[in-house]
């Protein structure tokens, strides 16, 4: 189980662009919480998209960068 949960996280499921969404969506939560609770939150966000793929009989579509929520990080970056 646990080694499916990396490949996951490691781009099998897309394009990096997504990735690296998840990757610094979950850097942002370690900083906050620690690194275990962050694992944790990465995989239980995995896990309700492949329901939701599962349930809805859907291939994974990400999102295109363009569309993506404008984050506090991304306009002080700028």
């Amino acid at each position: 189980m646990r080694k499916t949960i990396l490949l996951l996280g490691s781009g099998e499921l897309g394009k990096e662009f997504v990735i690296a969404a998840q990757r610094a969506w979950a850097e942002r939560i370690a900083l906050r919480r620690g690194r275990k609770v962050a694992v944790v939150a990465l995989a239980r966000r995995l896990a309700g998209i492949l329901y939701a793929m599962m349930r809805d009989r859907t291939n994974y579509t990400p999102v295109p960068p363009h569309r993506l929520p404008v984050t506090r990080t991304a306009v002080a970056a700028a």
